[in-house]
This record gives structure tokens, sequence and C-alpha cells, in this order.
């Protein structure tokens, strides 16, 4: 983040809201059955739940990854020389401060289920690492920044 000067990646993002998250939970729970649901909540879950499961958490990430996306996106200084790196960099905690508790919320309205605190908080990991991998990523190589104080609260 840049000191003394007042460029787009000082102000906070709006939070993303549960409404908007809302149609992927419904696409999500669609692909579920009510046998596998049952188990979901249950606790018991098979194989073949398992793998639709890891499907479905996939493409939920890959969707939200695009919201969470466009939004900082465009809070990124716009080079005209693809080849020069945007040295501005997004923090993994500017991700989580925009999901806020919306990935809670959502599945929350979605299910009538409240998502345990620690499943929402994984997903919201989940999410904020990936966003800033592919924003901070170079064409050639990878690396994910988190925030350098982050350390202290692990």
């Amino acid at each position: 983040m840049s000191s003394g000067n007042n460029n787009t990646m000082d102000q906070e993002p709006p939070q993303v809201s549960a409404e908007r998250i809302q149609p992927l939970v419904n696409l999500i729970v669609a692909q579920l059955t009510a046998t596998q649901w049952a188990k979901v909540t249950s606790g018991s879950i098979d194989d073949e739940t398992k793998a639709v499961l890891t499907d479905m958490c996939v493409d939920f990430v890959n969707a939200l990854c695009k919201i969470v996306l466009e939004e900082f996106e465009h809070r990124l200084p716009q080079t005209k020389d693809k080849a020069e790196k945007i040295t501005e960099l997004i923090w993994e905690e500017d991700v989580q401060k925009y999901l806020g508790t919306s990935i809670a919320d959502a599945f929350m309205t979605v299910t009538g289920t409240p998502l345990t605190r620690q499943s929402a908080q994984k997903l919201s990991d989940l999410v904020s690492r990936e966003v800033t991998e592919r924003v901070n990523s170079p064409p050639t190589g990878k690396r994910v920044q988190s925030h350098p104080q982050a350390a202290d609260h692990c």
C-alpha cells in the first residue's frame, strides 16, 4: 500500500453482499441430492458425496474469485504496457474485509443451516489466497502476498 499518496488502493472497498453470493450458493446446493445433503448435514459423507462436494467447492471458489477480482482489479493502477508489472499488491486481509460475513450469510439464507465459523473462515481464507495469488502473480511465476503483520497473528 502506498503511503502519503491518495491512490485507489488506499480506499476501502465496500463489502460484497450476501445477496451477490446467494446465486452461487443456490447453484452449488442444487447439485446435491436430498440424500447427499442429509449426509453433509449429519457429517457422514461417503466418497461419492465427497467427490461432488470437492467439485462444487472448486466451482464456488472460482466463481467467488471472479466476483472479488472484478472489485479489486478496478482498484489497481492501469498500465499500458503489459510487460510492466503493477507494483501495488492486493493483501489477503483486504480481500477478507471485502468478503466480511457474506459467505456464511449466503449459505444461511439459502440452506437455512448456518456454516460453522471454522468452515466459513476456511472458505474465506481459500478465496482470499486465490485472489491475491491471481492478482499479484507475475505471468511466469506465482507469489502469494500475506500482509507482513499477519504472521504475528498465527
